[in-house]
């Protein structure tokens, strides 16, 4: 007596809310596996207002064994090839389970299948080729689910025709060949991932999204811009519809080391990019383009703690990215690969000591001008003060939101202080712009900034119109 029996009822419960579609793919991915089929016919019609008829004809040479039809689990050669899709011998019992009834009539004969009940005829054999026909419990709405899906299948070197249309096979789009794991039976008899070559075909999507496939048979969405083949078994669950997290990450990675010149500057911030540049098979040049097509080929990452760093950043050009938006691992192959590095790194506080400045006749001046304008249109009079770093980047600094603000006479025109014109004026405003705009992340140029600049310049006009000789800067000698 065997160890273990199959309720057909309870089998046929697993399957509850399944899609039809992931049962009916099962019938077809057999024959695709099959290297003796050339042709594969399917048919997919309603015969009441319950019942659909489904049936898939191929012209292979059959069942070698027709008890698999019948036999969960079974040992199947299919299990130690990479090359086909097969590896449970579970996919035609499942919706054999959810059928009504029906038949499989192949070259080693016949077996029907009633309600609970089996029959089988050794006698009634086909010359060539198999037949499965099923009365399936599908609305109209699954038939044409169930048609529409099979828009999606790649045949692979087979003629496939689906309710009298030919569904011809995709050209590649691009095509590479990689190692990759794999689900195949080892020495012992085990189902081991082993590494195999496989070819990986990208090409347009069939139907509506783009898919990851196995051998031409869909398994899960993507939101690569393309469908991507895998020539060999992937590793996937029992049901056959999801991918291991880390089997695809591997497989983002090496479509991305082919594809990354050819990414649009928005496709490059996809879901599945990010994935793939941070697996290690990504190549220090993909990464590279990536961070180049996303960010432009100056880029920092703002550091919170440093806005004045990240303020030079700006100046200097620089993209600014958010840190939040990058994991570790994203940051530490963008910084290896990319030199996206900190702002602070790149534009920290200088190391050197200013120097020493003598203060001028002029410079006084000045700074007598900005302290009382400073105390006429911002909340306190700012004290001024001077000095010179040689390389850095700023020309004047604001301290302590707006009480002092400094200019740094290395970054400025010897005769900076001489006179008073829209040039000067724009620096004067700008620093005291930055009493307020600073926000959570520290950038000194938000929302709060160009509110308090817009206030400061339209003010500072009126005053100029209404009081002239406080733009003079003999009045303050």
């Amino acid at each position: 007596m065997a160890r273990f029996e199959v309720s057909t009822a309870g089998m046929r419960k697993l399957q509850a809310g399944r899609p039809a579609a992931h049962l009916a793919k099962e019938l077809i991915s057999n024959a695709l596996d099959e290297r003796s089929v050339n042709k594969i016919v399917v048919s997919i019609r309603k015969i009441d207002t319950r019942n659909a008829l489904f049936e898939v004809e191929d012209d292979g040479e059959g069942f070698a064994d027709i008890t698999h039809a019948w036999t969960l689990y079974a040992p199947t050669v299919k299990q130690r090839d990479a090359t086909v899709r097969g590896r449970f011998n579970l996919g035609e019992k499942e919706i054999l389970s959810v059928a009504r009834r029906g038949f499989i009539h192949t070259t080693s004969g016949r077996v029907e299948f009633d309600g609970d009940a089996r029959k089988f005829s050794a006698k009634n054999k086909r010359e060539r080729g198999t037949v499965v026909s099923l009365e399936m419990p599908w609305t109209k709405e699954q038939c044409a689910e169930v048609e529409e899906f099979f828009k999606e299948i790649d045949p692979v070197g087979k003629v496939l025709t689906v309710n009298g249309v030919v569904h011809p096979e995709s050209v590649p789009v691009f095509e590479l060949e990689t190692v990759l794991p794999s689900p195949i039976e080892d020495d012992e008899g085990n189902i081991t991932l082993q590494h195999r070559k496989a070819c990986v075909r990208l090409y347009k999507p069939r139907g509506k999204a783009p898919v990851i496939a196995e051998m031409g048979i869909p398994v899960q969405e993507t939101d690569c811009p393309w469908t991507i083949d895998v020539s060999i078994k992937v590793p996937l669950s029992p049901q056959r519809d999801a991918i291991k997290d880390t089997y695809l990450q591997d497989l983002y990675a090496e479509v991305l080391n082919t594809v990354a010149d050819d990414l649009t500057e928005d496709q490059v911030s996809d879901t599945w990019v990010k994935v793939a540049t941070k697996d290690s098979r990504a190549k220090p040049e993909t990464v590279k383009v990536v961070a180049d097509k996303r960010y432009g080929k100056k880029a920092a990452i703002i550091n919170p703690f440093d806005p004045a760093a990240n303020e030079r950043a700006r100046q200097a050009g620089y993209y600014l990215v958010r840190g939040q938006t990058l994991d570790a691992v994203e940051r530490e192959h963008f910084q290896a690969y990319a030199g996206i590095q900190s702002t602070s790194a790149m534009f920290g506080t200088t190391p050197a000591t200013p120097d020493a400045v003598e203060t001028t006749k002029e410079m006084q001046r000045f700074a007598s001008f900005v302290e009382q304008l400073s105390g006429l249109l911002t909340a306190h009079r700012s004290e001024v003060g001077f000095y010179s770093l040689k390389g850095a980047i700023e020309a004047a600094q604001n301290f302590w939101d707006g009480a002092a603000i400094r200019f740094n006479v290395a970054n400025l025109p010897k005769d900076f202080f001489d006179k008073i014109d829209a040039d000067r004026l724009s620096i004067v405003a700008h620093e005291m712009a930055h009493t307020q705009g600073r926000g959570a992340d520290g950038e000194p140029h938000g929302v709060g900034f160009m509110k308090q600049f817009q206030r400061i310049a339209g003010e500072m006009t009126m005053l100029a119109l209404s009081n002239p000789e406080l733009f003079d800067l003999e009045a303050y000698s």
